[in-house]
């Protein structure tokens, strides 16, 4: 699990960047749940984006021991059964 953690953790944080370089010009591969774009700014660069932010503000609060993060990792579950 630790290791999920920081993968997202990781994944979250390069979300600022991406959307950086899309605003740029430069196009990058992004892809979660069967959903996938070249495109960062775009409508679904966007939605993977925040995907992407939510799974690590889950992760942060996982490995800090905050206590929303039980109930924001059940609406991160919920959020990716409903897609």
């Amino acid at each position: 699990m630790k290791i999920f953690i920081w993968i997202f953790m990781v994944a979250g944080a390069f979300v600022v960047p991406i959307i950086m370089m899309g605003i740029f010009g430069f196009s990058c591969s992004l892809a979660i749940y069967g959903f996938e774009t070249t495109e960062p700014t775009s409508t679904v660069g966007i939605f993977i984006s925040l995907l992407f932010v939510l799974k690590g503000l889950v992760s942060y609060g996982l490995w800090f021991e905050k206590t929303w993060a039980i109930n924001l990792g059940l609406f991160d579950a919920y959020l990716g059964i409903a897609i």
